[in-house]
């Protein structure tokens, strides 16, 4: 691993090296609209039991009435506590942001950074450095691992093969990176902070989705509250002087073969450091369900836009995806879909709430909803088929390299009992940056954020907290920004 020597030398002078004023404006911006879009999922899931779960463990973890706020809730804990209860609510109903289709991150970074500011009374600026510095740390490394599924042969003879990848082990260091910029680390602390997260990272989950007999557990692919405790641990006891190795991303002995897994990617561990930033690829999803039928829902809605048909007119809804898709996400019976958490992982499902008008947030989320007869009767139409035609879409973009795939190539056809059918297809959904006509605006993460938390924000409130987000940098105490989520 001669490739990847003294990387981690220089994310961590990259670190400890950048304050606010040397990151570019536009980056600042797109961290603030990420700050929204994550305080939004949380606050929105505070009702899931995933939510109400976390929220309780913090309690016994950190005990009540701490220095950092609980998102959504009247809670307060410990900074860790804190830190873990607002990851779980930030990915709880899988509405949270995705960096290029293959990992949530956000939720690994803003929970830590924002507990530990609490913790110090430190600034909003301090804030904004510490989610864009966390996300790019944890990004670049998450990007150099390959993918777990790629393709094998050349045109027309794809197939899909698949490897080992670190799942999200990667995000503790986006998280003590978060939390020693919070605490003003230099760079000793922060190589300290580093290699105390890397041996205590999580183990690698994802490959244990394909052996579930239940349903999609809460577990999911992660534990997104682990990774922000692991992270944040590992910068608090580095703060007393507790030691690490300096060198867990380097050579032989660090955290690839903790994991068993070499950089595909390595140059992308330092790739343009400081000039590009991760932060403004990460894809912002309008409906809270998994990344996957998001295109999908946009094709639908659409349709039902149009006015050519209703829920009730409908035979069938033929939804061609990924291969990788079928026999992962669709084996469960409809009938035993009951709770969120298998809500998330169900597509069939989201179309029956977009069918029937229920709005996306965390309505799609409730029991009552999940539960309806005519929900579950119109999911049973939605026939998901796997389109071999996708693989060579993916080969157009990466070819046959384990890399993150922007696309998601996704065709639907409606078919009415009367016999018309109606089809659409589309290859990047709404909320993904690369585009003018798919990049969510400054107004879209907004009303987004205001049909999340409406049920529980009052107007005013929520109003407040969306314009103290925007002017961050002009926020003294981020104590001011995090009273504005408590309900």
């Amino acid at each position: 691993m001669a490739m990847t020597q003294g990387v981690t030398s220089k994310l961590v002078n990259f670190a400890v090296g950048t304050r606010y004023g040397n990151i570019p404006p536009e980056v600042t911006h797109e961290t603030k609209r990420l700050i929204l879009d994550t305080l939004g999922c949380a606050i929105a899931s505070k009702q899931t039991d995933l939510g109400r779960i976390a929220v309780e463990a913090a309690d016994a973890i950190g005990g009540k009435d701490g220095e950092a706020t609980i998102w959504g809730s009247r809670a307060r804990s410990s900074c860790v506590a804190a830190a873990f209860a607002n990851a779980e609510l930030t990915n709880a109903m899988d509405a949270d942001e995705t960096l290029i289709n293959f990992s949530h991150v956000a939720g690994s970074i803003l929970p830590p950074a924002t507990a530990a500011c609490e913790r110090v009374g430190a600034s909003g600026k301090t804030l904004i450095a510490a989610m864009a510095l966390g996300y790019d740390v944890a990004a670049r490394i998450g990007v150099a691992m390959p993918r777990a599924e790629y393709l094998a042969g050349e045109p027309p003879n794809l197939s899909l093969a698949n490897l080992r990848n670190s799942d999200f082990a990667w995000h503790v260091f986006g998280s003590a990176t978060a939390t020693g910029t919070c605490l003003g680390f230099d760079a000793t602390k922060m190589s300290n902070a580093f290699g105390i997260a890397c041996v205590n990272a999580p183990i690698n989950a994802t490959v244990a989705i394909k052996g579930y007999t239940e349903f999609f557990p809460m577990t999911k692919y992660t534990v997104m509250g682990q990774n922000a405790l692991v992270g944040m641990m590992g910068a608090l006891l580095a703060d007393r002087g507790f030691t690490g190795g300096h060198h867990m991303l380097d050579g032989d002995y660090g955290f690839f073969r903790l994991t068993g897994i070499e950089p595909t990617f390595p140059e992308e561990l330092t790739k343009d450091l400081g000039r590009h930033w991760w932060v403004t690829e990460a894809s912002y999803k309008p409906y809270p369900i998994n990344r996957i039928p998001q295109p999908g829902l946009d094709i639908f809605y659409g349709m039902l836009a149009d006015g050519s048909f209703t829920a009730d007119d409908v035979k069938e809804v033929i939804y061609k995806v990924h291969p990788r898709s079928i026999g992962h996400f669709d084996h469960w019976p409809i009938d035993d879909i009951h709770s969120s958490m298998q809500f998330s992982f169900c597509f069939p499902m989201g179309f029956a709430m977009a069918a029937y008008g229920i709005e996306p947030g965390p309505d799609w989320h409730r029991p009552q909803n999940i539960d309806d007869p005519r929900i579950k009767a119109f999911a049973k139409k939605v026939r998901m088929v796997g389109d071999p035609a996708v693989f060579q879409a993916v080969y157009d973009e990466v070819g046959n390299r384990p890399y993150p795939v922007k696309k998601i190539v996704t065709t639907i056809e409606v078919v009415t009992k009367d016999g018309r059918t109606f089809s659409g297809h589309k290859e990047y959904p709404k909320g993904d940056p690369w585009f003018a006509d798919t990049r969510m605006t400054d107004d879209d993460i907004v009303e987004k954020f205001t049909r999340f938390t409406k049920q529980y924000l009052p107007k005013r409130q929520a109003q407040e907290l969306i314009e103290t987000v925007f002017r961050l940098e002009s926020v003294e105490d981020v104590r001011d920004l995090t009273r504005l989520t408590v309900c």
